[in-house]
């Protein structure tokens, strides 16, 4: 109760009980929706924001999907970051491109999009697309927040690196032409 709390549930007989004492708790505070949760934020009406501020937890790295965190492994970032790549070129990236080794299965894409659906409380299928035909892509809502292309460059991985100074490029091309327009 000193922590600001409004209530306390003693040990009550029945589920049903407790469960209706949370929810009068709930709605008493004007928390009974989700809507006003702080981690909405990563479903703004604008697009879900999608950065990398380069921060890592030994080997994997940060990825934020809003504002709550995915920890991604090096070669499931690797897939992300030409995933981003393709999308600020305005394409779809086929799935050889990606690592795929032959034209059956593969699972990459399927393991990044379970990686960031941990971080996200929407329907992951949002974040990722794909033509059923090999290509996949970023979703239509998905945004590109931050990216530290010169902190994943520091990371040690050759392939990394390469590609976030593709991103990197990619990135100043496009803002020295809408700084032209």
């Amino acid at each position: 109760m000193r922590a600001g709390a409004s209530d306390s549930l003693e040990k009550l007989s029945s589920r049903a009980t407790k469960i209706d004492r949370i929810h009068k708790s709930l709605e008493a505070s004007g928390r009974l929706s989700h809507s006003t949760c702080p981690s909405r934020a990563d479903t703004a009406a604008d697009g879900i924001v999608l950065s990398i501020p380069g921060e890592h937890e030994g080997r994997r790295v940060i990825v934020l999907v809003g504002q709550r965190r995915a920890k991604l492994t090096p070669r499931v970032l690797e897939v992300l970051l030409l995933l981003i790549k393709g999308h600020l070129s305005g394409s779809l990236v086929h799935k050889i491109d990606l690592g795929a080794k032959n034209e059956r299965g593969y699972r990459m894409p399927s393991v990044l999009r379970e990686q960031l659906g941990k971080a996200y409380d929407g329907n992951v299928g949002d974040l990722m697309k794909n033509d059923r035909h090999g290509s996949y892509g970023l979703g239509e809502r998905v945004k590109l927040g931050h990216v530290d292309t010169a902190a994943l460059g520091r990371l040690g991985n050759r392939r990394l690196a390469r590609i976030a100074r593709e991103i990197q490029s990619i990135l100043e091309e496009l803002a020295a032409s809408a700084g032209n327009s």
